[in-house]
């Protein structure tokens, strides 16, 4: 039986995790979208996300598969946007950052269910809002 399930990164983590986040940029730039192409994640910004307790990972079976960031409260990045959000603009929420799974492990709807393992605990801190970045961070 296959065991999947997420928890909150540790210092150890960080190799794995970047070699995510590469293998996330080249599959990106094989598909020629510009997202994450001139450095960013890069390494201090995935360290900070665990040093924060904000990076979660993805292990399957052992091996650490995938990886988020899952910021608590109001995010700097949605500060300013064009249209609008759904419900009070004053409410707390999360927001889904630097999401990658690794190339080995893509095509097994890995993503799907870290998203809804990220959801679930979304729940649990007492969100019931949740925002996930789309706009291209070069």
């Amino acid at each position: 039986m296959t065991t999947t399930y997420l928890r909150q990164a540790k210092a150890a983590d960080l190799p794995a995790i970047m070699q995510i986040i590469a293998e996330a940029k080249a599959y990106l730039k094989q598909q020629k979208i510009d997202q994450w192409q001139s450095g960013y994640p890069g390494k201090n910004d995935m360290a900070a996300d665990v040093a924060a307790g904000l990076n979660y990972v993805m292990l399957r079976d052992g091996e650490l598969v995938g990886t988020a960031s899952l910021h608590q409260g109001r995010d700097e990045d949605y500060q300013v946007i064009q249209g609008r959000w759904r419900g009070a603009l004053e409410q707390t929420y999360t927001s889904i950052h630097r999401m990658g799974v690794a190339a080995g492990y893509r095509g097994q709807h890995l993503s799907e269910s870290l998203i809804t393992n990220l959801l679930t605990l979304s729940v649990q801190l007492g969100y019931t809002d949740v925002r996930r970045r789309y706009a291209s961070r070069k």
